[in-house]
């Protein structure tokens, strides 16, 4: 990222490490129930929140590709983060071309509790503006969507927890169910195709590898998944510069996936999960080679500079 988007973020900045970060967002779930999209959304931001902490410049548009659902939904998602606190969101204006550039999103610091029965009332009346809702790569107003005033229907000490921290919906009553599904049924309408059916193998666009194809078809038969999948992995690579997608990773970066998947441990959903593994495998193996290139460049024996006969 330019020094000067950086200088810029760290006007927003609250935070003094990721670390503070993530137990400000764990602070927040533990108070308030997200949906899939909901959480998958914050994650991404804490994500692209490590080089300032806490503060992420992204487009709605970049948030939707990674997540891998519909900017729409990606907006719905961060208004319901804004209106439960978890997030604030700034509109910012380019300075060299005019109009909206990227938001710049702040996690909040998670409050202390308290049992002061006027600590809610004294928040409600700071008096603190409300963020604009204006998006990075709107074109029109028709594609404004104004913050909605939420209120939630549930109280903070109806959600419970088990031993493995997973939230249960049933505790806080019908609505938050009814919320997902709606939800759900928004973006399957928003998805739905001509044929509304399944694509066999042959569709499978043929920048797919092969090998990442007979990897990924026996647990996701059908074309459009696959290929979704191994865009994961492209939109990984761009955002490293890689020249392109490493295929044996890919693999690798979805069988470790599906492996986190099929033993409970994934949070979120595999298309989100594969980018952040291959990510991690390509940053490994890029690191690899600009070392090895360092040593040959140097004329530096890798034997002997390691002691290795």
């Amino acid at each position: 990222m330019h020094p000067v988007y950086i200088e810029q973020m760290k006007a927003y900045q609250t935070f003094k490490s990721a670390k503070d970060v993530r137990a400000a967002i764990e602070a927040h779930l533990s108070r308030h129930i997200l949906t899939e999209n909901q959480l998958r959304v914050l994650r991404v931001l804490e994500f692209r929140s490590r080089t300032v902490p806490g503060v992420a410049m992204v487009k709605y548009s970049t948030i939707a590709e990674v997540v891998g659902v519909v900017r729409r939904t990606v907006i719905r998602a961060v208004n319901k983060l804004v209106a439960l606190g978890i997030v604030e969101k700034y509109g910012r204006t380019r300075e060299a071309r005019g109009g909206d550039g990227a938001n710049v999103f702040v996690i909040v610091p998670a409050q202390v509790p308290t049992d002061d029965p006027q600590a809610d009332t004294q928040s409600e009346e700071s008096g603190e503006p409300v963020p604009s809702d204006s998006e990075a790569d709107i074109s029109g107003p028709e594609e404004v969507e104004e913050v909605e005033e939420v209120k939630d229907s549930y109280k903070d000490k109806d959600i419970r927890y088990n031993v493995s921290g997973a939230r249960s919906l049933q505790s806080v009553g019908k609505t938050v169910q009814e919320r997902v599904q709606d939800e759900k049924e928004e973006d399957n309408k928003e998805k739905d195709t001509p044929l509304g059916e399944k694509l066999p193998k042959e569709f499978i666009p043929a920048d797919v590898p092969e090998s990442f194809v007979s990897t990924a078809w026996p647990f996701n038969r059908d074309a459009v998944k696959v290929a979704n999948l191994y865009d994961r992995c492209k939109l990984a690579a761009r955002s490293l510069g890689d020249n392109g997608v490493r295929e044996e990773l890919a693999v690798e970066a979805f069988r470790v996936s599906l492996f986190a998947m099929k033993s409970r441990k994934l949070r979120g959903d595999l298309a989100g999960y594969l980018y952040g593994t291959y990510r991690k495998l390509a940053e490994e193996e890029m690191a690899a080679e600009a070392r090895r290139a360092y040593f040959e460049d140097n004329g530096i024996d890798l034997g002997a500079f390691f002691g290795v006969a």
